[in-house]
């Protein structure tokens, strides 16, 4: 025992002893020249040290250096790919105990990597030369790919990234990250944080086999990244070709997609809208093209499911796809159509309309839902389409179910520096009115069976100047309704002293049989010159205007009491009497009044 405690404390000395004459057997300058000559073996590129190396030998034997730049390609004279305030690297025993000089782990203090793109598309980082890209090329199989490398770890660094071939420039700042890569052949992780876009980002990463990404092998991987923005997780495959290449389960997540959409460099403006978003998709990307299938999505409360396919790097990012809601609430969107929060202010038609959502993205977009809310209208199943290019809104409404009755229509917007032009038609068949103008309207006053169209235009920088020039027309007939109030049959015969003719309801509302009217509409103002309504022994004429922007009515009319049933082909057989009136006021809930001096009785 005493002989085995002697061993090792003169093993445990000799160790010591060799340890502590390090830093005098060896020269800085051969450090220096060694240290340089690694990083450029393993790059490929020249390598320059300015400052004298420190070698320390507790708690490891370290080196120091200062002042350390990488070329970039293009040779000694290249802008530098990195350089860094302080290199401190961990040197190997064995080899140093045989006068050589390996470092096992850099850690870079201050560092600035600047990465490089030309006009002509190649990066300042493709070195012909470098035991690190022959290893990469050669797949795992050839000279270099059981290179040893180690643990790299920057600590407040900085990355630039700029594209001369298409002017994109980006850059990440305060990055503390460490990168654990044995060997070539090895499988590698990378974990840190780093600011970008003024928004601190955790990150980390690992491949199985990270030299697969080189030479268009496949590998697994996994990454993640977290920011108050944005949280993001992928799991699946990844190669490298040409571009970058992902293929598996993709999950990202963000409290405001339009905090999101700033913070990757687009406008939306400001809004209480596109607020919380997901998507959990089966994810196949290609550079900056990326597919989504088995796609589940969530805006502002409303889930879909189905695909989408994202291209970015253009002037505007493209979205397509295809997706289908069980409920979609538009209720929120209601103040867009109002100059987004400025209708809050009660003066939404002098608010500028929204023409910066025209330029955020491109967009084609399919959607079906099988209920639709906006407010208190309810829409049952439809079918609807959505395509922005150029600033250019195509919006198709295929087919909608709605208060018993169908519809369909389109409308187009261009958005132009001061303004925006507009075209919308619609036609409408079937509709129950006594269930759907309750939803839009506090007092409604007509029921019935609606079938109407309308085709509209116009041109505007606010939502008063485009109802102002408001030009079209417009045509609805209305079968088996009521008007509210009072029986207009009754009145009239009532205020002659007469009974009520034979065939007239009998009610306290003005039934009628149909009603129809066309209009056309010219600066804002529609005139309406043909409307006629007929009950089994009333008939009702009335022409006049409609002020689109006030949405208010100056109409006159005439109600005629007939002596016996009346039809919309015949609406002047012998009358009991007649009576003109006016309808002023909201059209929501207009006034009508009747000018009961001229109440005439039949002669």
């Amino acid at each position: 025992m005493r002989r085995v405690i002697i061993g090792l404390s003169a093993a445990a000395l000799l160790v010591a002893a060799s340890v502590a004459i390090v830093p005098v057997l060896i020269s800085t300058d051969a450090v220096k020249q060694q240290v340089a000559e690694q990083i450029s073996a393993w790059t490929g590129a020249p390598v320059t040290l300015t400052g004298e190396p420190v070698i320390t030998v507790f708690p490891d034997i370290t080196v120091k250096l200062k002042g350390v730049a990488i070329a970039g390609a293009g040779g000694r004279d290249a802008p530098p790919l990195l350089t860094t305030e302080i290199l401190r690297g961990s040197l190997r025993i064995l080899p140093l105990l045989k006068g050589q000089i390996e470092v096992a782990d850099f850690v870079m203090i201050r560092p600035r990597l600047d990465l490089a793109i030309d006009a002509e598309g190649h990066g300042n980082w493709e070195f012909a030369g470098g035991t690190i890209a022959a290893g990469l090329s050669s797949g795992g199989d050839g000279m270099g790919s059981d290179l040893r490398l180690g643990t790299f770890v920057m600590q407040d660094g900085i990355v630039t990234f700029r594209n001369a071939k298409t002017g994109f420039r980006t850059e990440a700042t305060d990055i503390d990250v460490e990168v654990d890569w044995p060997a070539l052949d090895r499988a590698g992780a990378a974990a840190g944080r780093f600011v970008w876009g003024g928004e601190v980002v955790e990150a980390n990463v690992s491949a199985d086999e990270p030299i697969a990404l080189f030479n268009g092998q496949r590998t697994d991987l996994k990454f993640a990244l977290a920011a108050p923005p944005l949280q993001l997780a992928f799991d699946g495959e990844a190669n490298r070709v040409a571009d970058l290449q992902l293929d598996g389960k993709l999950r990202v997540s963000t409290p405001s997609a339009r905090r999101l959409v700033s913070w990757a460099g687009g406008d939306v403006g400001p809004g209480s809208t596109f607020g919380p978003f997901s998507i959990s998709a089966q994810v196949n990307a290609i550079g900056w093209s990326a597919s989504f299938t088995d796609a589940a999505i969530e805006l502002d409360g409303n889930k879909a499911e189905g695909v989408l396919a994202a291209k970015h790097g253009e002037a505007r990012p493209l979205v397509q796809g295809t997706l289908a809601f069980e409920t979609l609430d538009l209720s929120a969107y209601g103040g867009l159509l109002k100059g987004g929060d400025a209708a809050g202010t009660g003066g939404w038609r002098d608010a500028p309309l929204p023409t910066d959502l025209l330029g955020a993205l491109d967009l084609d977009l399919r959607i079906s839902a099988g209920r639709v809310l906006l407010g208190k209208a309810k829409l049952g199943r439809t079918a609807a389409s959505a395509v922005v290019r150029d600033r250019r809104l195509a919006l198709e409404v295929g087919e909608t179910v709605l208060y018993g009755g169908h519809g369909e229509g389109s409308m187009t917007v261009e958005g132009h520096d001061d303004g925006i032009t507009g075209r919308a038609t619609f036609a409408l068949s079937d509709v129950k009115l006594g269930a759907m103008l309750p939803d839009f309207f506090e007092h409604p006053a007509l029921e019935g069976d609606c079938t109407a169209s309308a085709d509209l235009q116009g041109r505007g920088a606010t939502y008063a100047a485009l109802l102002q020039t408001l030009s079209g027309s417009a045509k609805t007939a209305i079968t088996t309704g009521a008007i509210a109030g009072p029986n207009v049959v009754r009145l009239i015969t009532s205020a002659l002293g007469q009974a009520l003719p034979n065939g007239a309801d009998t009610g306290d509302r003005t039934s009628f049989s149909e009603a129809r009217a066309t209009a056309s509409i010219a600066g804002g103002i529609a005139t309406v010159g043909d409307f006629t309504m007929t009950s089994p022994v009333l008939g009702i004429e009335v022409a006049g205007t409609a002020d689109v922007a006030a949405a208010t009515l100056d109409m006159t009319g005439t109600a005629r009491v007939h002596e016996r049933p009346i039809s919309a082909e015949n609406m002047h057989g012998p009358t009991l009497a007649e009576l003109p009136f006016s309808i002023v006021g909201d059209w929501g809930s207009p006034l009508v009044v009747p000018n009961a001096g001229k109440l005439l009785r039949a002669q």
